[in-house]
């Protein structure tokens, strides 16, 4: 079992072992034949800023019944198998990600490449995990009728997987070789610590459609890599992505030039659209209200759903009397081009 193609195959006859007897990733380049341990995403240590007692609140998955039709609910969950997946073995989730693991003072492309590897490694799992299931129920299940739509879900997770794993495959060597020539960054710095972390990897190509499920060619798309995370200064916004993937760039950017809130605001709406690994600070979340906490885990349901709407601002009062600074940095032109056109700097 050397390919991903291959290990659909094996995730078909045994999804069991995907939670608990999966191989590092890295087998599947001929670089370990070790099995994985629960990966963190995010570290303990990053967590730990914004946890009490131990607990962070993150979105987690219930069954829906009759008579609602959520998926989710916040719930708090321990910090030890908050952020987790089977993804590396002990040794190469050691060695590949000390430095992400400890709680950094500044946020650097070595950094977030390191966090691109790891947030794809668990996307690519969870799409793995899903074509199983999906494909599945036409190999169990005599009764049931295939129909377009189900084959659409199976050949877009398939897709994804194709996708995120193309990607797995450029940025490891990059990371092996610290050859980062190929990678540009965005990187917005607050002197101030924020009750939020989240991380994520997604293809906007494919998020908004601009592709068809039925393209021969998936991998010619790429996926970027997001995240906010505490630091020893505070907390840090990030994104990666290869220099040759720039479509989402100017959306993002327009996104934040026309926010009618501070930029915490439209951050922490960013995360709340675009990923599901996002955790949250639990006295905090007690504090805001039942309202406000109500709004967020709706908004949170909905833009898992659907594709998000930046104009609608569900959060303008959340962090509206904090002071902070803030600081953007990046190796990317369009960026640069932006950031002096808004006077996006210290302030």
């Amino acid at each position: 079992m050397t390919t991903h193609g291959e290990f659909y195959g094996h995730s078909l006859r045994t999804q069991k072992k995907l939670e608990f007897d999966a191989p590092c990733l890295l087998c599947f380049l001929q670089k370990c034949n070790e099995q994985s341990i629960n990966s963190h995403t995010i570290s303990k240590n990053c967590l730990t800023a914004i946890a009490h007692k131990g607990h962070v609140v993150t979105p987690t998955p219930v069954v829906a019944t009759e008579k609602t039709n959520e998926t989710t609910r916040f719930k708090q969950r321990g910090l030890k198998r908050s952020s987790t997946y089977r993804g590396f073995c002990s040794s190469h989730d050691d060695g590949l990600f000390k430095k992400i693991d400890q709680f950094e003072e500044k946020i650097d492309i070595d950094s977030i490449c390191k966090y691109f590897l790891r947030s794809l490694g668990q996307e690519y799992q969870k799409k793995i995990k899903a074509f199983a299931t999906l494909d599945s129920i036409k190999i169990f299940d005599s009764n049931f009728q295939d129909d377009t739509l189900h084959q659409y879900e199976i050949d877009g997770q398939k897709m994804g997987a194709q996708l995120l794993w193309k990607q797995f495959e450029e940025i490891y060597p990059a990371i092996e070789n610290k050859d980062y020539s190929n990678f540009r960054f965005l990187i917005i710095e607050f002197d101030q610590l924020f009750p939020f972390a989240y991380l994520g990897s997604y293809s906007h190509e494919l998020e908004f459609m601009e592709i068809e499920l039925g393209d021969n060619n998936p991998t010619k798309c790429r996926a970027s890599v997001m995240g906010f995370v505490p630091t020893k200064k505070g907390s840090t916004f990030f994104m990666g992505w290869h220099k040759e993937y720039t479509k989402f760039i100017p959306r993002f950017l327009n996104a934040l030039a026309t926010t009618r809130g501070a930029v915490p605001e439209f951050l922490f709406q960013y995360g709340m659209a675009l990923t599901e690994n996002i955790f949250l600070d639990p006295l905090w979340y007690h504090n805001i209200g039942k309202e406000k906490r109500g709004v967020t885990e709706a908004y949170f349901r909905d833009t898992t759903r659907a594709y998000p709407n930046y104009a609608h601002r569900p959060f303008a009062e959340l962090f509206s009397n904090t002071v902070y600074k803030l600081k953007l940095e990046t190796n990317a032109m369009k960026v640069r081009m932006w950031k002096k056109k808004n006077n996006f700097t210290n302030f």
